[in-house]
């Protein structure tokens, strides 16, 4: 079984960050973009709720998991549709609302080959303070887990609540999780991404968000062979939390599967993922995440995670819209 203390008892789950309107457009590719430059290139455009941290909430929430999202809106109709889309079954809003700040927005170009492109526009996710967390989190029962994504720490004000949201989860003893969402953001935001690391007891990153972990916090070069994942999931653990009973670095591979490593288990490798017919990758990481730690938080040893894992992302990569209540 899974070794942190809140396994017996579930309790709760928080999950803190981004809360998006994604404006979708599908394109054969980026190329053909480019060749379209100052002309037109039709699409079918859809609007959907995205975010990672309101994409793992709602895996979570769906899969049953009593999840609390926390994070901050506009007071506006992009707003007001992401709370409609959300209020969901076992999924609690906890929303600071901004007359000042749009609700975040994100351009997402996905290509036939279901690879996607991402441009987004924070909004009221830059901008929660460290006393409108205290209230929101006063509203919340019985946490037992904190799940961050990194892009939350991508903001000067939003960045710092949700270091200090994480120390709050420590000092109750609450477990923690840490997604850092964007290698291309790592080494601007190096010393929070560090701090988070150091207070997280699970690691959820994907192969290129490890390998810029690596080469920027552990001056690891480039990897060259399959091996070197391996080995690189050791050395991440060591950026966790010194506290924890048993950290957990974890690897997402793509349709490679995922491996993870912790004192009991060593580079264990998951199933691939399987599906039939991919057609989108947004939010695949976000269902792996929620499938990991739905099942790791009630008492999973680690390869039965992963593959619960690999199981949601299975389903997510099937289908069009980044969480399991997206307009497909």
């Amino acid at each position: 079984m899974g070794d942190l203390t809140c396994n017996s008892q579930m309790g709760s789950i928080i999950v803190m960050g981004d809360l998006m309107i994604d404006i979708s457009a599908p394109l054969e590719s980026l190329e053909a973009l480019s060749h379209a430059r100052g002309s037109d290139l039709p699409s079918s455009i859809t609007f959907d709720v995205g975010g990672s941290a309101a994409n793992t909430a709602s895996w979570l929430a769906a899969a049953g998991h009593s999840t609390y999202l926390l994070g901050a809106v506009g007071s506006d109709s992009m707003g007001e549709t992401i709370e409609s889309r959300l209020s969901q079954p076992n999924l609690h809003l906890k929303l600071q609302q901004f007359s000042e700040h749009p609700t975040g927005t994100c351009i997402v170009i996905t290509e036939s080959t279901g690879e996607r492109t991402m441009i987004p526009s924070a909004g009221a996710n830059a901008h929660l303070s460290i006393d409108q967390l205290f209230n929101l989190w006063a509203q919340i029962p019985g946490p037992r887990h904190l799940h961050v994504s990194g892009y939350a720490l991508f903001h000067e004000t939003a960045g710092a609540t949700t270091l200090v949201a994480m120390q709050r989860a420590r000092s109750l003893g609450m477990s923690i999780s840490f997604d850092p969402s964007a290698h291309t953001l790592v080494s601007i935001h190096s010393d929070r991404i560090r701090t988070a690391l150091a207070l997280a007891d699970i690691l959820l990153a994907n192969e290129q968000e490890a390998t810029a972990l690596a080469q920027i916090l552990l001056g690891q070069p480039a990897l060259e062979a399959e091996t070197g994942v391996l080995d690189l999931a050791g050395k991440l653990r060591g950026l966790l939390c010194a506290e924890s009973i048993d950290p957990v670095a974890v690897i997402t591979l793509g349709p490679r599967g995922a491996i993870a490593t912790s004192s009991t288990t060593e580079a264990v490798p998951a199933s691939e993922v399987a599906v039939a017919q991919m057609r989108s990758t947004t939010g695949a990481g976000d269902a792996f995440n929620a499938g990991f730690l739905g099942s790791w938080l009630t008492g999973a040893a680690v390869v039965p995670a992963l593959e619960a894992g690999v199981t949601l992302a299975s389903q997510a990569l099937s289908r069009v819209g980044a969480s399991p209540y997206a307009l497909d």
